[in-house]
């Protein structure tokens, strides 16, 4: 009988990972000696937003080693790239050299408001599997959806594991909210200044237009509550 799992990101924010799930240890993958089990995942998102549409999504299977970054900590320039810009093609570049990663995936698109979006990986080896997202809302200055570390190692062929995801500022760029400065209002995405606090940490969501902040290319549609984005990963082999 298959059985459905469903994981609340946000109860885990706590933790050491900057978005992490994953309520077990995880074990290095296969040694030689032993027998890898190659896996299957569909993998299906769903913008649960109002009015946030979200830029390309990355998508990495990996272990323990590998992190996307750290609450509190500076963002990697290809964190950076992805939360200003929607840019995630240094971020899966990077994940795809490290060792502890097995593959990445990119989304094919924008993913609009209530929109879903299925992406099919394969990996070689499931033994200490992780999964990790991120993907810019695209209405704010360096605001992104993201998890990281959920622990996907134990689902067995069938079964599937619902999460949520939160939504993340990078801190490299100044939330103005200035039409300039927002890539879904056609402003400028990645400037290579970093003018914030330089820390990640959770958003804090945005003032609007209809807030009284007359500077602001955002309306009271583009307001968000965490969580932003909802995932759904079923094992298929």
């Amino acid at each position: 009988m298959n059985t459905y799992k469903s994981i609340n990101v946000l109860a885990a924010m706590l933790g050491i990972a900057l978005y992490g799930c994953s309520s077990s240890s995880t074990t290095a993958p296969s040694s030689s000696g032993s027998t890898a089990t190659p896996a299957s995942y569909e993998i299906t998102l769903t913008n649960l937003t109002g009015a946030q549409a979200i830029a390309p999504v990355a998508v990495v299977l990996h272990t323990s080693a590998y992190q996307m970054g750290m609450l509190g900590a500076s963002a990697s320039l290809a964190l950076e790239k992805l939360a200003e810009g929607g840019d995630n093609a240094m971020l899966l570049s990077e994940a795809n050299a490290n060792a502890s990663v097995l593959t990445t995936a990119a989304g094919a698109g924008v993913l609009m408001p209530a929109a879903s979006e299925t992406l099919m990986t394969n990996v070689s080896d499931l033994a200490g599997l992780q999964l990790s997202i991120a993907g810019m809302l695209v209405n704010t200055n360096d605001g992104f959806a993201a998890l990281q570390g959920l622990d996907i190692s134990t689902l067995a062929v069938g079964d599937s594991m619902m999460a949520f995801l939160p939504v993340f500022d990078a801190g490299t760029e100044a939330n103005t909210e200035t039409a300039a400065t927002m890539p879904g209002t056609g402003g400028i995405g990645f400037d290579v200044v970093r003018d914030d606090v330089d820390f990640i940490s959770v958003h804090r969501g945005v003032v609007t237009a209809d807030d009284g902040l007359t500077t602001s290319g955002l309306l009271d549609k583009h307001r968000f509550d965490n969580p932003a984005v909802k995932v759904s990963i079923r094992r298929i082999s």
